[in-house]
């Protein structure tokens, strides 16, 4: 009986995974892909050492976790908190769409510099719990439970701040600790969702990193509170510089990876599709996996390949952090990223780092025209100049927005975002040809 019982509950685990729908082998393998680069480019002793140096970290912006715990332990650690994500998407039962694609690659790209298990579960949590509260299948709130650890180094922070003491001028953190940094982010992760809600109704869909502005609002409030109570929230700059070579060659590897997937699985008329793609103006919600299939993957490839070809033009290393903004842009090419889109964004805060008096390859610059992305639409929409100008003063903008949340919150281009589409949204529907047009 005892055989039977465990053939049966085999038999279960088949089902599950013969089920799975597609995208989801397809994030499985890139999670294979990082775990064999980690154990090329590292001992699993170090691998080990290193994400016990992660969990404990406080993660704030900017903590790369290349720099902090090696290479090996940053891919690692990225896997484990992805895969479970992936394992909280098939135990509730939702089915893969762009925005779930999505959310899986930013859970992979935040990994490598902020997110980790420890303090990404307990927003996870808050978020289940809400959707207990308001009695509502979890599926209904799944992306907003990835996106709301855009909060996570609140988690890591408070722990630290609650419980950290000094011994051998070292600081090590406490159990309680653990258990203050558990409470409040279920509390961070179970007010996340309905302001979520709230908050894509002010920019009207055209900034794609809706829970950069939500978790900007949420960090702002939180580092408030605790300057207020007389905690210092001191800064961080951990940032690699000697990966580049190494990690440049993942990218590429995923970037023709992904290209050779969609060419393959893509169909005869994938080329057709890929022309449609790239007409749309990316506004939330443009799921591109909904409306072309597996096509997306040529999109995501050659977002990829930009990406990384970008940031070594410009002479930034390739770390965890570049990573991560190089992720982002590659999970939102299923969800209202493309070419048309990104491109005039990407131009525009370049030339806004080149105005600016720090080097176009400071942390904050080049991470600004990675994630500076999120505002895609906005070129989507009112064509290249725009998307240049828009570019151009989120650049600008980002870095003085940054300092309303203390490093707290992992996703403050979507912050800044939020800001410069309400600010610019009027603006260009007033002057542009098609905001004219629209209101005629």
């Amino acid at each position: 009986m005892e055989t039977v019982g465990k053939l049966g509950a085999s038999g279960k685990l088949r089902r599950v995974f013969y089920k799975l729908d597609s995208p989801y082998w397809v994030i499985i393998a890139l999670y294979g892909i990082l775990v064999i680069a980690a154990l090329i480019l590292d001992s699993p002793q170090n691998i080990a050492r290193g994400l016990w140096t992660i969990f404990t970290s406080r993660s704030i912006l900017v903590t790369d976790y290349a720099a902090l715990a090696g290479m090996g332990a940053m891919l690692v650690s990225s896997v484990l908190v992805g895969t479970f994500s992936l394992i909280t998407m098939i135990i509730g039962r939702v089915r893969a769409s762009g925005g779930i694609i999505m959310g899986l690659w930013l859970i992979l790209g935040f990994a490598f510099f902020g997110k980790n298990l420890a303090n990404t579960i307990p927003l996870v949590l808050g978020v289940w719990l809400f959707s207990k509260y308001k009695k509502m299948p979890f599926k209904d709130v799944a992306v907003t439970s990835m996106m709301c650890a855009s909060v996570a180094p609140i988690v890591s922070e408070v722990a630290y701040l609650t419980s950290s003491v000094q011994v051998g001028g070292m600081y090590l953190l406490q159990p309680w600790g653990a258990i203050v940094g558990l409470l409040i982010g279920m509390l961070v992760g179970f007010i996340f969702a309905p302001l979520a809600a709230a908050m894509g109704k002010v920019h009207g869909g055209y900034l794609l990193y809706n829970a950069g502005f939500v978790g900007g609002v949420i960090a702002a409030f939180a580092t408030s509170v605790l300057r207020n109570a007389g905690f210092e929230i001191a800064s961080l700059r951990i940032w690699a510089y000697d990966y580049t070579v190494p990690l440049a060659i993942l990218m590429y590897i995923i970037s023709f990876f992904f290209i050779a997937l969609g060419l393959i699985l893509g169909g005869s008329e994938k080329w057709e599709k890929m022309k449609k793609l790239n007409k749309h103006t990316g506004r939330l919600l443009t799921d591109y996996y909904a409306l072309y299939g597996d096509v997306i993957y040529i999109n995501m490839g050659i977002l990829s390949l930009i990406g990384t070809t970008w940031t070594l033009a410009v002479g930034a290393p390739i770390n965890g952090a570049t990573m991560g903004g190089i992720f982002c842009i590659v999970g939102f090419g299923a969800l209202g990223k493309n070419l048309k889109n990104v491109i005039p964004i990407m131009i525009g805060c370049t030339l806004g780092g080149l105005w600016s008096v720090n080097p176009v390859t400071t942390p904050s610059t080049i991470l600004a025209i990675l994630f500076g992305t999120g505002i895609a639409p906005l070129a989507g929409k009112f064509g290249l100049w725009w998307g240049i100008l828009c570019g151009f003063i989120h650049l600008n903008l980002v870095s003085f927005v940054g300092l309303l949340n203390g490093g707290l919150n992992l996703y403050n281009n979507g912050f800044a975002g939020g800001f410069m589409v309400v600010f610019m949204m009027p603006i260009m529907m007033a002057l542009s040809r098609k905001g004219k047009e629209e209101a005629e």
